[in-house]
């Protein structure tokens, strides 16, 4: 699967993805008018989690996840389109702070191991 080009022109449609299983989602949603819950999908799609997740991946930003489920950025107000690249920067900031903290835990266990020494266990 192809990363869709974030670079695409402001003024013209988002193409159609490559993707089998983007494309199918793309169409339901776009037919469904309204949100629709990952459960409504998986039943009449027959997607599991994994599958619906990369074909919203695959849909040249055409999809819409939110709290309510997922629908075509068409069909979403204004406000719904102007929170979700909101919610996925929201997201990238909590990952880099997660992952900082993972690195310098990581870079304290590698030290101790490296040196040999490590901390006596904290006694109650």
């Amino acid at each position: 699967m192809n990363a869709p080009d974030p670079q695409l022109s402001l003024f013209a449609p988002p193409p159609m993805p490559e993707d089998p299983d983007a494309v199918a989602l793309v169409n339901y949603l776009e037919r469904a008018f309204t949100w629709r819950t990952r459960a409504q999908i998986m039943k009449d799609l027959g997607f599991d989690e994994r599958r619906i997740r990369a074909a919203r991946k695959a849909s040249h930003f055409q999809i819409v996840a939110g709290q309510k489920g997922f629908r075509h950025i068409r069909h979403c107000t204004a406000d719904e389109r102007a929170a979700a690249p909101d919610q996925f920067e929201s997201q990238g900031k909590d990952m880099l702070v997660e992952a900082h903290g993972y690195r310098r835990a990581a870079t304290f266990w590698n030290f101790f191991e490296t040196n040999r020494q490590h901390p006596e266990p904290a006694h109650a």
